[in-house]
């Protein structure tokens, strides 16, 4: 059974955050209520068409007003924010035409603060010029609503890096256009005539002109635009669209709103995403197959039309990079071990924490260091958190938690001393001190006193053995000339010397018990295929020493 431990780290500011939010994404969940904590406030006045919007030099000063909506209890102080406007072929429709408010509401309780728009409209429907400069007017009032939001930053509690527009259907058209249409692309149905008065660049309407008016992004819900080449060059916003293939208002490919000649043509959302997947600038079409126009009225496609617009924000923007974790499977029960894990971020870090049997015994920046309580197997999860509260990929972290080994004693055959074998590391120790080169399973006692030897295994846990009080008579000395040969080996051993002398073999296995003896003279052999496979030690003792050997038994074939 795993046991999880939940890690969050913050990756851009320190702070410390309660473990109820720890895997609670506000971008891709609905965590808040929301509210229209404001309403009809005004951003801007500019010239409409008067009466009943016949002539185009027939105009007066309006005011126009938005709508804001927010998280309840957020508090973040720089949130992403979408500017949104409705549709109604800019001739009708309102900020809180249904079911814009639906829309703006579902938003904000995944953590966006909306600002719902209305705009100019009105034009002559017997004139294809009108209707050019109805558009241009509310791309005016789109690229002012941006302006004023970000002039006004710090009182909304938005982020002016991460302004979003969208709309649907005439509103998708002027959010696309805010994006794509530049100065230098102004139709020429827009001269300055007495009957066709000079409607100013695109940025002249409205105030806080030291603001970009465009948007980082584009939701895009059955809009159009009136020229895809303007796709290019540093105009590379992503977009995210949904449209309908048997929309007869604002057709999917190529055509006149309403099929109506006089309509200015459009190119929809089906070449739109072409020529932005051919310019390579992130995009996501979402083609609703024999969908109409303003499909969201039902509400599967508004659940789909949510879900996903605000996804695409949080995939290209808003995400996180996932952890990096680096750190050791293994750990022995006692110890802390440490995880290191780079968050993608050149600020410090903090984390929230929820550890099951687990201490913490320590973080900083990228590193969070833990001792465990119970043998067993943990599961951490980690995610990064930056500053606008989004959630990274989890970074998954698996410990396999071991009881240290138990205490042991040496096994002692004469004046050879052995330790089990199954340790990675070994120190052999004589009266409390290490005994230099003395590093493996098998020791040979060349003094008397108190031997130990301390044993580490794979994990990192170890343990010294009971104290083993050793009386040695004589001296010994290695053999400098032995050579024993083949290692690892399956038969025969071979064993040569400098000269030819008489020589006691002696053959241990693991646990320490002798298995083979025999007296001879080198060069000879030992004749050892009858044993397992497995470790086993040579004790070779001549007139010139004594010396002892590890050797390896493998299977025959």
């Amino acid at each position: 059974m795993k046991k999880s431990i939940i890690v969050l780290l913050w990756a851009m500011f320190p702070l410390i955050d309660a473990f109820a939010q720890c895997s609670v994404n506000r971008y891709i969940t609905s965590p808040f209520e929301s509210e229209r904590t404001i309403e009809d406030l005004d951003y801007h006045s500019a010239l409409a068409l008067s009466g009943l919007c016949l002539s185009e030099s027939s105009t007066s000063f309006s005011d126009y007003d938005l709508d804001v909506y927010e998280p309840v209890g957020d508090a973040l102080s720089a949130r992403p924010c979408i500017v949104f406007a409705h549709g109604g072929s800019f001739l009708a429709g309102n900020k809180r035409t249904n079911p814009v408010p639906d829309y703006c509401q579902q938003m904000a309780q995944r953590g966006f603060v909306v600002f719902s728009i209305n705009y100019r409209k009105c034009f002559n429907p017997l004139s294809t010029n009108s209707g050019v400069r109805a558009v241009y007017r509310a791309v005016q009032d789109m690229k002012a609503a941006i302006r004023f939001v970000k002039a006004n930053a710090n009182s909304f509690g938005v982020d002016t890096a991460m302004v979003f527009a969208g709309g649907n259907s005439a509103g998708a058209i002027m959010a696309l256009h805010a994006a794509y249409l530049d100065d230098s692309e102004r139709a020429a149905d827009l001269p300055a005539t007495y009957m066709n008065p000079d409607l100013g660049c695109l940025n002249c309407v409205g105030s806080n002109q030291l603001f970009f008016g465009k948007p980082k992004a584009v939701i895009n819900l059955w809009g159009a635009l009136a020229d895809t080449a303007w796709i290019a060059g540093s105009n590379n916003f992503p977009v995210v669209s949904f449209h309908g293939t048997a929309d007869n208002v604002v057709y999917f490919d190529t055509n006149h709103p309403f099929d109506f000649p006089l309509f200015p043509e459009l190119m929809g959302s089906g070449p739109v995403h072409q020529r932005l997947e051919n310019a390579g600038i992130e995009q996501l079409l979402f083609t609703l197959k024999g969908q109409g126009h303003e499909p969201w009225n039902e509400q599967p496609y508004m659940d789909l039309i949510v879900e996903e617009s605000a996804r695409f924000l949080y995939d290209q923007f808003l995400k996180p990079p996932t952890p990096q974790p680096v750190w050791d499977t293994l750990v022995c029960l006692g110890n802390h071990t440490t995880v290191w894990f780079d968050s993608g971020s050149a600020e410090g870090a903090n984390y929230c924490l929820e550890l099951p049997a687990v201490t913490v015994a320590g973080y900083g920046p990228g590193s969070v260091s833990l001792n465990f309580n119970e043998p067993g197997i943990y599961e951490m999860l980690i995610w990064s958190r930056n500053q606008w509260n989004a959630l990274s990929d989890t970074a998954t972290v698996t410990f396999h938690v071991v009881a240290p080994p138990e205490e042991f004693e040496i096994v002692q055959s004469g004046d050879s001393l052995m330790a089990p074998s199954q340790f990675a590391s070994y120190q052999w120790l004589l009266d409390g001190f290490p005994v230099p080169e003395a590093n493996q399973e098998f020791w040979i006692a060349e003094s008397s006193g108190s031997y130990q030897v301390w044993v580490e295994d794979s994990a990192g846990c170890n343990v010294t053995s009971l104290p083993m009080d050793v009386v040695i008579t004589g001296i010994h000395q290695g053999i400098s000339t032995l050579k024993v040969y083949p290692n690892p080996f399956t038969g025969i051993l071979f064993l040569e010397g400098a000269e030819a002398e008489e020589v006691k073999l002696l053959l241990y296995d693991v646990e320490g018990r002798e298995v083979l003896a025999r007296n001879g003279f080198l060069p000879m052999h030992l004749d050892a295929g009858m044993l397992p496979a497995g470790i086993y030690f040579l004790r070779v003792e001549t007139r010139h020493g004594l010396e002892v050997r590890r050797l390896v038994k493998t299977a025959g074939n």
